[in-house]
């Protein structure tokens, strides 16, 4: 059984333009058991996240009235249906759930229900709910609901209702968050969806609450980026324990006094999973073990913040000085003495920077250190204990003039597609769906769009001063890019999550259901179409004559591009390790490419034939050997300069390879992370964004580090964009930089 929003449930502007399911698909049931506001609560406290003496005392006396009747709910995460012959995890694990805990009220998921997103995924799991289970199921996406989904939100949504919750009982609210990114593995809770969560907590008026995404936070994987951010927040309402998922374990512990549960796995028939009896005085949490059949208690949580030692209100902040080149940390009531670890931009520091350890005091040497922006935190006694106290606070240093920075602004959602740049304007699609135009000069505002379809990946295209972009609502649009204004839309088949590019005369652009299209871009009609096997998500590389492209299919295809007739199609890989990630390159009657397998192909344009690849045989190397190990370009598009194609890599480099011989020209350490990168090349400079929040350059002509700029701790996705002697880049926090050519 499945709950439906209600009206202020509902993101605004969640509607697609064109539902992405079939219209027959039947309308999800509409129950509402548990619902906010059941009458004779009396904790309708109208404070505001803030807990003063007199609100404790009256939160002390509401605790004092009649004890409601304990009651339960379950929490399991990552089942992972792959629509295969195997009955489904899901199926398994609810029979055990009606089994075990037949008093539960609901049930919630925390995400990763399906493998990789795709419908038919999601109807089996959505069919194995709707057979198995009589009591409604609160679901939220994870990253591999996310990473390939064909069609953004928009399938999940129209399956499963909503893509987060209030749930509201007499003494506890549970909460759900969206903390998916689209087509990437990593979490982020957007600003949009923070400013959802407080806006709900308020309602709460001091009401226990718990809320639950997929990536579990302050994790020492550090899956996710909005960790200060989020616990900012939390600690000022009367949180008490945080819920989630993906490392497929069971396990608990504490960041600043909030507990963190995971379920483990159930996509294994094996796997413990969480449940809970809420009584009127405390949240006490079980564990149920299938194999053994066992349910043992594990903690128990007093729902009341002062039973808990709590004190509602700001979290203490990590106060930095900059004295003789060394940065000195202090925060008001914390305490060092046991220990410390610090972090800087989500990245463990090495402890030889730890100069001095007091108390009160920390004094760190930060050699090397780039300007930009840094988040810095202090973990005592600790990182990965079970009981961890976290303090952030920021670090700024000052640009020199070799940066260029020109202006920074904040916009309220984040970014992942690609600026573009038209006379004095950058124009950004954001992942609320809004479409940006700024003043190149200064970063004010000049036109806003709303597409009303969710987050925009598909970047913007500029030709003959038309501006044109794909949406998840199946449309393709056309703006004027001076006014914003809308000069047509045409609807696809299919959700656009691909940028599209102009070749000869069409638009050309992939969409979610594998249809690569050919638009006349003066008014949106289709040329013609090219099915492939699943979705498209890359933008084709065109040599003047040919597309050529991958797709999540395990497939390349070359195509005409005037009249889309087949060339040819190479299988090149198993679907999961599909050519698809970024976007391919053609160069002198040669096609890069990279494969999901961390492996750069390199095939002739012609007849598709593999000319090399790099690393030769790899499927016999030492994946951990040195060479192995440094040149990982799985998830980077190429450019080309004086015949070399250059890459990011996964592992941190900028690699080289010769496009005639394969030879490797360049490895370029960076130290950072870079993830599904797109980077841009400006006269010899290559620039690209890391997964960690950095701007970089590097000089191919010299192989060096032309210039390095943190925008903060939040992920980047976004290629940048050039344009006006100007180069833009976004984050996954909102914001967009200007630097100079």
């Amino acid at each position: 059984m499945f709950e439906t929003p209600s009206d202020d449930q509902k993101h605004q502007n969640d509607k697609p333009q064109n539902p992405v399911v079939d219209a027959k698909t039947p309308f999800l049931i509409h129950r509402r058991q548990f619902v906010k506001g059941i009458a004779g609560t009396g904790l309708a406290l109208a404070w505001f996240g803030v807990f003063p003496a007199k609100a404790l005392a009256r939160l002390a006396q509401e605790n004092a009235n009649p004890i409601p009747k304990n009651w339960w709910f379950v929490h399991g995460s990552d089942s992972h249906s792959n629509a295969g012959p195997d009955i489904d995890p899901m199926e398994v694990f609810l029979s055990d759930v009606k089994k075990a805990f037949p008093q539960t009220a609901f049930l919630i998921d925390t995400g990763d229900i399906t493998e990789h997103g795709w419908e038919e995924e999601l109807d089996r799991s959505r069919a194995a709910i709707e057979n198995t289970y009589d009591k409604p199921v609160y679901a939220i996406m994870g990253n591999h609901d996310a990473r390939w989904s064909r069609a953004g939100r928009y399938a999940f949504r129209n399956r499963f209702g909503d893509i987060h919750w209030v749930i509201e009982q007499e003494n506890l609210a549970v909460i759900l968050l969206d903390g998916s990114v689209l087509l990437e593995q990593y979490g982020h809770i957007d600003p949009s969806e923070l400013v959802w969560l407080e806006t709900q907590l308020k309602k709460l008026g001091g009401k226990a609450a718990m809320i639950g995404f997929h990536h579990p936070p302050c994790d020492p994987a550090l899956f996710l980026d909005s960790d200060q951010a989020l616990f900012r927040l939390l600690a000022r309402y009367n949180v008490l324990a945080v819920l989630a998922g993906h490392i497929h374990a069971r396990s608990d512990y504490k960041v600043n006094g909030i507990q963190v549960v995971t379920s483990g796995g159930v996509v294994s028939p094996k796997a413990v999973y969480c449940a809970w009896e809420i009584t009127g005085e405390n949240a006490v949490l079980y564990e149920r073990n299938p194999v053994k059949n066992e349910i043992r208690k594990v903690l128990s949580i007093p729902l009341n913040p002062r039973q808990r030692g709590m004190t509602m209100g700001p979290l203490d902040e990590l106060k930095s000085r900059k004295i003789f080149g060394k940065w000195h940390l202090s925060a008001p009531n914390e305490s060092w003495s046991a220990g410390v670890d610090v972090m800087l931009n989500g990245k463990l520091m090495d402890t030889t920077s730890l100069v001095a350890v007091h108390s009160k005091k920390l004094k760190l040497e930060l050699k090397d250190l780039s300007s930009g922006h840094y988040e810095i935190a202090t973990i005592a006694p600790k990182l990965g204990v079970s009981d961890m106290q976290w303090r952030w606070g920021d670090i700024y240093k000052k640009p020199d003039d070799s940066v260029k920075l020109r202006w920074e602004i904040t916009l309220p959602a984040g970014i992942q597609s690609k600026p573009v740049i038209y006379k004095n304007r950058v124009i950004i699609g954001t992942n609320s769906g809004v479409l940006y135009a700024r003043d190149v000069t200064s970063g004010s505002s000049i036109w806003e769009y709303n597409s009303g379809a969710d987050a925009i990946l598909s970047s913007p295209v500029i030709h003959r001063d038309r501006l044109y972009f794909g949406t998840i609502g199946e449309c393709i649009v056309c703006l004027d890019p001076a006014t914003g204004h809308e000069i047509w839309t045409s609807p696809v088949d299919g959700s656009v999550i691909a940028t599209a590019r102009i070749a000869g005369e069409s638009l050309i652009v992939g969409t979610g259901k594998g249809w690569m299209l050919a638009l006349v871009p003066e008014d949106g009609t289709i040329r013609w179409r090219y099915k492939v096997g699943n979705l498209i998500k890359a933008t084709p590389a065109y040599d003047g004559a040919n597309l050529y492209f991958g797709a999540w299919d395990g497939k390349f295809y070359a195509v005409n591009a005037a009249t889309g007739t087949e060339v040819w199609v190479k299988e090149m890989t198993t679907p999961h390790l599909s050519p698809a990630t970024c976007n391919p390159g053609a160069l002198d009657g040669r096609i890069i490419v990279v494969t999901h397998d961390y492996a750069t192909h390199c095939l002739d344009s012609k007849t598709g034939d593999e000319l090399w690849r790099f690393p030769q045989g790899y499927d016999k190397f030492d994946w951990q050997s040195p060479l192995i190990a440094k040149s990982k370009p799985s998830y980077s598009s190429p450019v080309f300069y004086k015949g070399v194609a250059y890459m990011t890599s996964i592992t941190g480099h900028v690699v080289g390879f010769d496009v005639v011989t394969g030879e490797q020209r360049l490895e370029l350490e960076i130290g950072e992370d870079i993830f599904d990168s797109f980077p841009v090349l400006v006269e010899n400079q290559f620039y690209f964004g890391t997964l960690r929040g950095k701007f970089i350059g590097v000089n191919l002509d010299t192989g060096k580090l032309s210039r390095a700029y943190s925008l903060g701790p939040d992920f980047i996705f976004s290629p940048p964009g050039f344009g006006e002697g100007a180069i833009f880049l976004g984050n996954m926090g909102g914001r967009l930089a200007c630097f100079g050519e």
